[in-house]
């Protein structure tokens, strides 16, 4: 196994963070808030339509149930599969704080 395959130390705060995106609420808050934020951004124009990316990509990871955040830390990508790891892994091993 490689360096670069071993996960990075992950924070408690990021730890939360992470379950709670890839948990059925948070999951449910961003297939919601990715519309909501695209309707705002055309509704505003201007600068605003900026956000329309930030938008789509809450709306299609919620949609895939996929947590972006995870790719940092090298955790798994599908939140299912996050929630499992982190009640699997030992914290020692991988460096969890």
């Amino acid at each position: 196994m490689t360096s670069s395959a071993t996960p990075r130390l992950i924070p408690k705060s990021s730890i939360a963070v992470m379950k709670a995106v890839s948990s059925p609420a948070g999951r449910w808050a961003r297939i919601v808030g990715g519309p909501v934020l695209i309707a705002g951004s055309i509704l505003s124009g201007g600068w605003a339509l900026a956000l329309i990316p930030l938008g789509l990509m809450m709306f299609s990871t919620g949609l895939l149930n996929l947590c972006p955040v995870s790719l940092y830390y090298r955790a798994p990508l599908n939140g299912e599969k996050l929630l499992f790891f982190f009640d699997q892994v030992d914290s020692k091993k991988f460096g969890l704080n």
